[in-house]
């Protein structure tokens, strides 16, 4: 296993490669969290994918997990375009995995937006893929309801729209605040695994700085604009698994 970081347009994403000796592996598999998450979360995932022979490639996307802020309060998502994230996979995985053997990418909700995003724009990137709960529409659920009572989707448009003509982009969408480490998580309509949820509360206290649960008006929006035309999606020349293709709470 080999932590590293790797800079992107000013600022530093942590990465992790758990490779196999004397190019041993079957494949690489590249694996994409999903918001408001890092890989640490999928250690177990990880270590499962490695015993059973593929080289795993990860990384925290900008302004969440281990990897750096754009934004001095770093529990705010914030990027410059979604682009962004799409072009820091289609980096990653021409510069980091091993190139003699096929190239799979799991990813999971957000995850699996910027991965169809990228194969479509670049059919030849990916042999094979695993989507978990893409996020392919936006559910519009609100943290401070527990996601329990999601705003009608033109409703939140608008909502983040005029924040943001306002000079409000920076700040945290609506319904959403800050947590501390030490905050209990509690099972929602999207968690019904207290164990799981008693691992993430770990790292969250061990690591208080990878928590990231605050989407801004900037964000969210930017997220509208690219969820229009997921038509593209028809599109993919890959191999493809989806699991559970659900809508985000996001």
């Amino acid at each position: 296993m080999q932590y590293s970081k790797f800079n992107r347009q000013g600022i530093d994403l942590t990465c992790a490669s758990f490779e196999h000796a004397n190019n041993a592996a079957r494949a690489n598999i590249i694996f994409l969290t999903g918001w408001n998450e890092t890989f640490l979360k999928y250690n177990i995932l990880i270590e499962t994918l490695y015993e059973n022979g593929y080289n795993v490639y990860t990384y925290d996307h900008q302004s969440q997990g281990l990897s750096e802020r754009w934004l001095t309060e770093i529990q705010s998502t914030w990027v410059n375009t979604f682009d962004d994230y799409v072009d820091d996979f289609c980096y990653f995985v021409s510069e980091f995995p091993d190139k003699s053997i096929p190239n799979y990418v799991l990813t999971h909700s957000m995850g699996g937006l910027i991965a169809a995003i990228a194969m479509s724009r670049f059919p030849s990137l990916i042999n094979r893929a695993c989507l978990c709960a893409p996020m392919f529409r936006n559910k519009c659920g609100m943290k401070c309801f527990d996601f329990k009572y999601p705003l009608p989707q033109p409703v939140a448009y608008w909502l983040t729209f005029i924040s943001c003509k306002l000079g409000l982009g920076v700040m945290h969408a609506i319904g959403y605040f800050k947590e501390e480490s030490t905050d209990i998580l509690p099972l929602n309509i999207y968690t019904s695994d207290r164990d799981q949820l008693d691992l993430w509360q770990d790292l969250r206290m061990k690591y208080p700085n990878i928590i990231s649960c605050c989407p801004t008006n900037d964000w969210v929006l930017n997220i509208y604009f690219y969820l229009l035309p997921i038509y593209s999606f028809i599109y993919l020349c890959v191999p493809l698994l989806g699991n559970s293709v659900t809508k985000s709470s996001k």
